[in-house]
């Protein structure tokens, strides 16, 4: 049986791979022409990264 925060780390860590899907497969494509809206695109690719890395944190301690 997983502990706590292994639980706990995995659903988060998961639910980070799912933003990054999604920031990937649908975000990143339509912001080519706005230059803003890119940036943005690229802030939440980095938010989603930290979410995963938090996750894995979370699953490690």
């Amino acid at each position: 049986m997983l502990a706590k925060n292994m639980m706990t780390g995995t659903l988060i860590a998961v639910i980070g791979l799912f933003f990054l899907g999604f920031v990937i497969a649908k975000l990143l494509p339509k912001t080519k022409p706005d230059h803003d809206g890119h940036v943005l695109a690229w802030i939440y690719l980095a938010v989603s990264v930290g979410i995963i890395c938090m996750g894995g944190w979370i699953f490690v301690s």
